[in-house]
Order: C-alpha cells, then structure tokens, then sequence
C-alpha cells in the first residue's frame, strides 16, 4: 500500500505545475530546492516510481545519451498528446503540440492501419538557439 505523504504531495504539486515541461530528475530537485523542501537524490527516485506506477506522471527515455524525464499526466488526455524535438548540440527537448504533425498520423492511422504512439516519436535536429554556434 502506497502512503500519503507531505513530500509526494508537494512533488505532485511541483509536477502538475510544470506540465507543459518534460523534466530530469536534476531539474526536478532544483524545483525542490526552490521550494525548500528537503528531499534525498533516493527518495526522489522513489517517490517517482510510485507516481509513474500510479499513473500520475509519464516516464519518458527519449534516446539512450539522455537520462529519464518525467511530466505530469494531463487531466484530458488529448491535450497531453504532443511530439518532441531534441536537439543534438544542447540537449533541450522541445514539446510540439501541432497540427500538421496530428494530421499526418492521422493520415497513417487510417489510409496504412499503423498506429502510433506519440509518447515514443522524437524529432532530432538543431534548435534555434544553437543553430548559429
């Protein structure tokens, strides 16, 4: 039996207002420290375990260079479906929420009988910021 507890509380908090953001467990603590909440490295590990087994956050591995991310389940679960880009200098995944992108899965859903998750679709290229470096 899973228990309640303050830190699970203020982390799902945490979460839930970060939603549109995948994060690390790094960027996670440092929300935490901001918070002044005291919460060990193992701990965190933890209680993320318990959130993604109870479906409260996602658990994305986006390729095998990068560590696990982790975002907050959205309460409509179409305006949490999204696609995402990660560029290859710096590492920063960016969310696309796109039309175009939903119509052309479409297009395969229903002309090709494929079907595919947008949890597992990542774009790799160079993002704004560094395509000039």
């Amino acid at each position: 039996m899973k228990y309640k507890t303050e830190k699970k509380e203020i982390l799902k908090q945490i979460l839930k207002e970060n939603h549109d953001r995948h994060l690390t467990s790094k960027d996670i603590l440092e929300l935490i420290n901001k918070n002044s909440l005291n919460i060990s490295q193992a701990t965190l590990y933890r209680i993320l375990d318990d959130l993604v087994e109870e479906g409260y956050v996602k658990k994305f591995i986006i390729d095998d260079k990068s560590g696990a991310c982790f975002q907050y389940v959205c309460d409509n679960e179409e305006k949490c479906e999204h696609f995402h880009c990660k560029c290859i200098k710096c590492g920063k995944i960016i969310h696309l929420d796109c039309d175009d992108l939903s119509e052309t899965f479409n297009h395969i859903k229903e002309k090709h009988k494929f079907y595919i998750d947008p949890t597992k679709i990542t774009l790799v290229g160079i993002c704004e910021d560094c395509k000039d470096k």
